[in-house]
């Protein structure tokens, strides 16, 4: 039997292919992160929210866990369309 031995050059060839593959997922995940960030948290706080051991804090702390806004009153009501009934 023939025994292989991996040189020092070929074990550093492959350190640093691994060492660039996990620097290029840390940018992905940093980019990711960056760009959806508030909405992957958000949405995270809203699933934990309804687990039956938080739902009692959830409904105390609504405003807490998702923030709102007021949206102002328009000059206009708007009207909704009504169906007669024929008889």
């Amino acid at each position: 039997m023939k025994e292989t031995i991996v040189k020092g050059t070929d074990f550093m060839k492959i350190l640093k292919r691994v060492g660039i593959a996990a620097g290029c997922a840390a940018i992905i995940i940093g980019a990711v992160w960056l760009c959806l960030g508030d909405k992957i948290s958000l949405l995270y706080k809203s699933l934990d929210s309804f687990k039956d051991e938080n739902l009692a804090h959830t409904f105390q702390h609504t405003p807490e866990i998702q923030p709102t806004v007021k949206i102002g009153k328009s000059e206009q009501a708007f009207q909704f369309w009504r169906r007669t009934m024929l008889t």
